[in-house]
């Protein structure tokens, strides 16, 4: 039966020194971990290293006395840990960032699991590129999971996983630039043909078909057009106004306005009977 992992540290007397010992579960990996404290046993002195560490563990994934030790997956997991829940939307939902930093890590660890942290210098982290390379990825899309890296060590950097040099030094590696590399170079993404556009529009149910139109009307993201509701449409004046609480840019405190001319004021007049804080545009509700 596996041991009882207390979620705070105990403060305990180390008998053999008469000082306090520390000892917790590392959050990321489950090891038992433990530190002697410095003082004698209840001494302020000794209470206050306690207290310090007590903040460093809830401010941080992991606490290590030597941080050059740490092995490249240990940090990788750390950081994992630490994107679950910060790249996530306003109800809650993964981002595809989130998605995209798991398949980094993925590589990552398959190639470098135990490297320590502290030795994943420029020219590993070209190798890892050079992998993404004969993987058959653009070179746009090389470069940004490359910066992608970076980010995860200059994290693992801020929260003293690693020295600051660790990351630093990944800094002195340029992009793949356009002429000089293997790399594919990807096709720039158009806009859809209006004449597909229109020849797909008759087949799509009620609902579908009303969010493209909406779309073509207005210049709006997807995602902005799959959640409009009533209750954040400002129809006071001749031109109205979409205001979404979740958009691309909403975790930068940024707003988003959309303006809502005749020809989508009058697509959306088909859908006076939705209530104000339901979806307009709902193809669960049109098969139903």
């Amino acid at each position: 039966m596996p041991a009882h992992r207390k979620p705070v540290p105990g403060y305990l007397l180390h008998q053999q020194s008469g000082r306090a010992r520390v000892v917790w579960t590392d959050p990321t990996s489950g090891a038992r971990r433990s530190r002697l404290l410095p003082g004698p046993f209840n001494s302020p002195e000794s209470r206050s290293a306690y207290r310090r560490l007590l903040l460093d563990l809830e401010a941080g994934p992991v606490v290590r006395p030597n941080p050059e030790g740490i092995p490249l997956a240990e940090v990788l997991l750390a950081f994992l840990r630490h994107a679950e829940l910060r790249y996530r939307d306003s109800e809650g939902k993964p981002t595809s960032e989130l998605r995209e930093y798991r398949l980094i890590v993925g590589t990552l660890r398959d190639l470098h699991a135990s490297t320590p942290a502290v030795e994943f210098g420029p020219l590993a982290l070209k190798a890892v590129r050079q992998s993404w390379v004969a993987a058959s990825l653009a070179r746009s899309e090389v470069n940004r999971r490359v910066n992608m890296t970076r980010r995860i060590l200059k994290w693992a950097a801020a929260e003293e996983l690693v020295p600051f040099d660790a990351f630093h030094r990944l800094t002195s590696v340029a992009g793949l630039q356009r002429g000089h590399t293997t790399a594919r170079e990807k096709a720039p993404i158009g806009p859809v043909v209006a004449a597909d556009v229109e020849a797909v529009l008759p087949f799509l149910s009620r609902h579908v078909r009303a969010l493209i139109e909406f779309m073509r009307f207005t210049g709006c993201r997807p995602g902005e057009a799959g959640r409009l509701r009533w209750a954040e449409i400002d129809a006071a004046g001749p031109v109205w106004f979409f205001r979404p609480a979740l958009h691309k840019n909403s975790h930068r405190g940024k707003p988003r306005v959309i303006a809502i001319g005749p020809r989508a004021q009058e697509l959306l007049g088909r859908f006076r009977h939705v209530e104000a804080g339901e979806y307009l545009f709902c193809p669960r509700v049109a098969v139903a």
